[in-house]
């Protein structure tokens, strides 16, 4: 349940990691916190994010309805609803959430199992548009579709990464199939000097390493890591669950 912003409002006087990337500060940090608040939490924290994901889904179908209707003028209503889809369903909306890193600010309770994928992707679509709901509390219609149309409509990370394959997603739905439970990624080395930094990355299942590879990021090292274990895995017998 512990996440970096929800340590920042013991010291408020700092943006959420959240708010430096999107580029502002939100007014009242208590909407922040409750658009990242999961409702596994109830216990500790009374309003979770629901309230404001359901507004946040209107804000967004306004939104990226307007952005469709000025650019294709001459499109017909059943085209621009077709277009509309791919801007607001649950698949393209986490793969957003990950532009941004969500998963980092979520405030969600230990017995949710943010490793499997279908979970994750529910959680972080729903956050995104809890946020874009706090976000037209807390600044308003014209900056919240500012942000809309740069991180959603207008975000080319999201179309070329859509054209990769996420083979940590792949490998992890491979080890729920085959009941492979412990999935380690670990830093087995970091090079090169503040601005240049390499890291490798080590791939363990059920305590055996499997694979590893270096990139210039965590996740990149992540990604080449898993492609390299599923590579081996899938020419290999499965390897012991029990083990």
């Amino acid at each position: 349940m512990n996440s970096f912003l929800s340590k920042i409002f013991k010291n408020r006087k700092n943006p959420s990691v959240f708010e430096k990337r999107v580029g502002f500060y939100f007014n009242n940090p208590e909407l922040l916190k409750r658009a990242f608040t999961h409702p596994s939490t109830l216990n500790v924290n009374p309003v979770p994010y629901e309230r404001l994901e359901f507004l946040g889904d209107a804000v967004l179908d306004l939104v990226a309805s307007e952005y469709l209707y000025k650019k294709f003028p001459k499109e017909k209503e059943g085209k621009l609803t077709k277009k509309r889809m791919k801007y607001v369903n649950g698949h393209y909306l986490f793969r957003v959430a990950e532009t941004l890193d969500l998963e980092k600010d979520c405030i969600v309770d230990k017995s949710v199992d943010m490793q499997n994928m279908p979970t994750r992707k529910k959680i972080l679509a729903e956050i995104l548009e809890s946020v874009i709901g706090a976000m037209y509390l807390d600044k308003g219609l014209k900056t919240t579709s500012k942000f809309i149309i740069k991180w959603v409509m207008e975000n080319a990370k999201i179309d070329n990464s859509a054209r990769k394959i996420n083979y940590k997603g792949k490998l992890i739905e491979y080890c729920q199939k085959n009941k492979i439970t412990d999935i380690d990624f670990r830093i087995i080395k970091v090079s090169g000097p503040d601005h240049k930094r390499k890291y490798r990355m080590g791939l363990f299942l059920n305590g055996k390493k499997y694979g590893s590879a270096t990139s210039t990021t965590k996740k990149s090292a992540e990604q080449l890591a898993a492609k390299k274990t599923l590579e081996k895995i899938q020419s290999l017998p499965c390897p012991d669950p029990e083990m």
